[in-house]
């Protein structure tokens, strides 16, 4: 059986892109003829494995403006690819990948399910879109206006649509008025674990330091603002504490963390912007932390909490979104009320101080890693959701 797993572009490592890569190579390994499809792959970031067939589109990617313009030919290129591959199962991952998808299948050559980690935030979350910068407010405007169009379209003629998580199953019902399955798109976190790498010495400090680790500030709906508030109250109670920051920082991101350093009179040697982790010291980074912080505000999923409980390491969230069912309040972590950074600072200083209390949490967030989020299990469950639509479609 033929698998194509589709997206726009796999050109920084997060999340969606993760997910496919290592579904592609489980299911490879199943004896599947598996393709990934993208009009950019970064086999720097990206490891699959030598039974994977990696095709690349080319083009303009959706950041560049030129992406919107060509996207007639880039589409053309995309259904030529899927003419020659001919899959027996299409698996398409959010816009415009499940538009691609659906044109080329109008005569429903194959089974097409679109698997949707959140409606497309340009065209449905206004509050997203209300508070991008002047020039992303117009360009999105412009998005929805011409484009929008063509992903409820594509959604409808789907002949399923699965979800990441019950968050993003009542954003589907609201955006397209249509019902999905729930798949959690858990990862392959065995290379995510700690390993001899010291980050001690690599950051030259001391061991007993209590580091505050943040990952992935990729968008502006990860609360950056909040974040340094939270931890400049942090500070206050316990000046040694440092802010681990690893990962992509967009631009509006960076400028945020400039002004507040001054204006919070944040000390310089309290923050470490680490940039790009390799996923080889990644677990290193998550274990020898004292806490994760997740301040990401309405995330379908977020992957992040997982990889830290997976080494042990607590995480703080706030009460909505994703992290509401991955995080047990009060259990292995806290979940905090939207926008009580009073609150959020109050159970970070609790934790960092009572090292009993770590320990308790730790041990709960192995075990519920292991016994809620598994990736065989996981991987299972897709399998069997993709087999029972295509049989019966």
């Amino acid at each position: 059986m033929k698998i194509a797993l589709v997206y726009s572009r796999f050109t920084v490592y997060s999340g969606i892109q993760i997910n496919i890569q290592d579904y592609a190579n489980e299911l490879s390994k199943k004896g599947y003829e598996v393709y990934v499809l993208g009009q950019k792959i970064d086999k720097k970031l990206y490891t699959f494995n030598k039974y994977v067939k990696l095709i690349e589109i080319g083009g303009p990617i959706s950041f560049n403006p030129l992406h919107w313009i060509t996207l007639g030919l880039i589409r053309r290129k995309f259904l030529n690819i899927l003419k020659i591959i001919n899959p027996d199962i299409v698996i398409s991952h959010n816009f415009p990948a499940n538009f691609f998808c659906t044109e080329r299948n109008k005569k429903k050559t194959f089974t097409h399910i679109f698997y949707c980690h959140e409606p497309y935030l340009y065209f449905y979350d206004k509050i997203y879109y209300s508070n991008l910068p002047p020039l992303l407010r117009i360009i999105s405007w412009i998005l929805r206006l011409f484009f929008k169009k063509y992903d409820y379209k594509s959604v409808k003629k789907a002949d399923a649509i699965m979800c990441n998580s019950k968050f993003i199953e009542k954003k589907i019902l609201r955006s397209y008025s249509e019902k999905s399955t729930i798949q959690y798109p858990v990862l392959n976190m065995d290379n995510i674990k700690k390993n001899p790498f010291n980050i001690f010495e690599e950051l030259n400090i001391e061991n007993s330091t209590p580091i505050i680790f943040v990952l992935g500030l990729s968008h502006n709906m990860k609360g950056v603002a909040e974040l340094f508030y939270i931890f400049k109250k942090i500070l206050d109670k316990i000046p040694e504490t440092l802010l681990l920051i690893g990962g992509h920082i967009i631009n509006d991101n960076r400028r945020i963390i400039y002004r507040l350093i001054k204006e919070l009179n944040i000390p310089k040697e309290n923050l470490i912007l680490y940039g790009f982790i390799n996923k080889g010291i990644l677990g290193s980074f998550y274990a020898n932390a004292t806490l994760t912080f997740y301040t990401a505000i309405g995330e379908g999923f977020g992957q992040i909490p997982l990889e830290s409980m997976k080494n042990g390491t607590p995480v703080i969230a706030f009460n909505y979104g994703g992290p509401t069912e991955t995080i047990i309040d009060n259990k292995i972590g806290f979940l905090i009320e939207v926008g009580n950074l009073q609150q959020f600072a109050e159970k970070a200083i609790e934790l960092i101080q009572n090292k009993n209390l770590r320990k308790r949490f730790s041990k709960k967030c192995l075990a519920h890693i292991q016994k809620n989020f598994s990736f065989k299990k996981a991987i299972s469950n897709f399998e069997e959701i993709i087999k029972n639509v295509h049989f019966k479609s």
